[in-house]
This record gives structure tokens, C-alpha cells and sequence, in this order.
């Protein structure tokens, strides 16, 4: 956990939780989440998930819930593993299923090369540019 503590309900669960209150940079989180074994985002809402999409592109699988942007940014089974909205159990499942699974090297292998095809920093100017042209030519006014 970082950012805060462990909660109270969570220090019995039956693997370790590390408490590393608040990391300093955007390259100690890089290091941080490339050492962590997972991710795990339980947002209730979720618009853009930066947490989820920046554990993804440091190779860290990522858990959570199924809405909004997770669902974009967690391909479910590839890049990480996600539950039916705001059900804690099938979360709970998920994490021990990662935990035991004998795939977590691949899943991060799937992580890594997920955001390199889809947030390399070329293609996603090359998109953003698409996207103004076509906006542009629907938008252009008849002569």
C-alpha cells in the first residue's frame, strides 16, 4: 500500500501486504510498481485510470473492478484481471488466482508490450493527429 496504511480488515488476509507510505517521484514509482507483483485499483469510478495504466507500462498486472476507464485500460486475462463491479469477493478471488498463478511472468510481459502498441508516444500523436483531420474535414463549412 502506498499513500496511506494498511487497513485494519486487510492485515489478516493470508498473504503479505507492505506498507510503503508515500513514494517520491515519478521514477520511484516507476521502480516501486516494477517490483510489485500486482496492482490493485478497487475505484468505485473511474474516468481515465492513470493508477492502472501506469502499473501496466511498468510491467505490473493490474486488478480492479469492471467500469468505466478500467475496462479500457485493463484487458482482462492479458494485462490483469478484472472483477464484476464492486464485487469484493470475485475481487478477492482474482487476487489469489494471480498470486498462485504460475502465468505472472507473462502477464507482465503482456503489460509491458500492451502499452508499448498502445501508449507509445509516436502513435499516439499519430492518432491524435487522425482524429483532428477527420474532425476537421467533417467539420469544414460547404464553400
Amino acid at each position: 500500500v502506498f499513500g496511506g496504511r494498511v487497513p485494519l480488515e486487510l492485515r489478516t488476509l493470508p498473504f503479505p501486504i507492505s506498507e510503503v507510505g508515500n513514494i517520491g517521484g515519478p521514477h520511484a514509482m516507476a521502480q516501486f510498481l516494477n517490483a510489485a507483483d500486482a496492482a490493485i485499483v478497487p475505484s468505485r469510478v473511474e474516468n481515465l485510470a492513470q493508477t492502472a495504466t501506469e502499473a501496466i507500462a511498468c510491467g505490473c498486472p493490474v486488478l480492479g473492478f469492471d467500469i468505466g476507464g478500467m475496462r479500457d485500460a485493463v484487458k482482462h486475462g492479458l494485462t490483469g484481471l478484472l472483477a464484476r463491479p464492486f464485487s469484493a469477493a470475485e475481487l478477492a478471488t482474482h487476487i489469489a488466482a494471480l498470486a498462485d498463478s504460475p502465468d505472472r511472468e507473462a502477464y507482465r510481459v503482456a503489460c509491458a508490450q500492451f502499452a508499448n502498441e498502445c501508449w507509445e508516444s509516436v502513435r499516439v500523436g499519430r492518432q491524435h493527429v487522425r482524429f483532428f483531420r477527420e474532425f476537421a474535414e467533417r467539420s469544414a463549412l460547404p464553400r
